[in-house]
């Protein structure tokens, strides 16, 4: 099987607001705020440009 992209997945960063196209970084939040990698309750990952995920994998983001 063939799988033929005729356009990449866009949205938006959820820390910046920048226009995300083909991106495939995200970062694990809740309610709106990210959360550390070692966090145990529930989150769910959103779209996240490369800055945002480089700042976030170096802990330089605030979190829960």
């Amino acid at each position: 099987m063939n799988i033929i992209r005729l356009w990449p997945h866009e949205d938006y960063c959820c820390i910046c607001d920048a226009l995300v196209v083909g991106g495939d970084k995200g970062i694990p939040m809740y309610e709106s705020i990210p959360v550390p990698p070692d966090w145990t309750g529930e989150w769910g990952g959103f779209c996240a440009c490369e800055d945002c995920f480089q700042k976030y994998e170096a802990g330089e983001l605030e979190t829960w």
